[in-house]
């Protein structure tokens, strides 16, 4: 990622609330409002969540690679998300 990139990850829906499109209103609105030139959006999400992987799809997100999420100090919060394996970006 670049300093200017943006990470959009974790993103959860209690489940008697899913289905009704919250997930991708939120994703939206933070793509309309944090979007810039050179700006690129990383939705993080796991390879097994596969609901997820399907909201962003459909918003026009692409698989980027895959990675591993790395602790510092024994803790995730501090750690950093590093590329296993990529695809070119255009």
């Amino acid at each position: 990622m670049a300093n200017d990139d943006l990470q959009i990850g974790d993103v959860w829906t209690d489940p008697k609330h899913r289905g009704r499109g919250i997930a991708s209103f939120a994703i939206r609105q933070i793509v309309a409002a944090k979007a810039m030139r050179d700006r690129r959006i990383w939705y993080i999400v796991e390879t097994d969540n596969s609901q997820s992987i399907r909201i962003v799809e459909k918003l026009g997100f692409v698989r980027a690679g895959t990675g591993t999420r790395t602790k510092r100090l024994g803790l995730c919060l501090l750690g950093q998300f590093v590329m296993d394996s990529s695809r070119p970006l255009g």
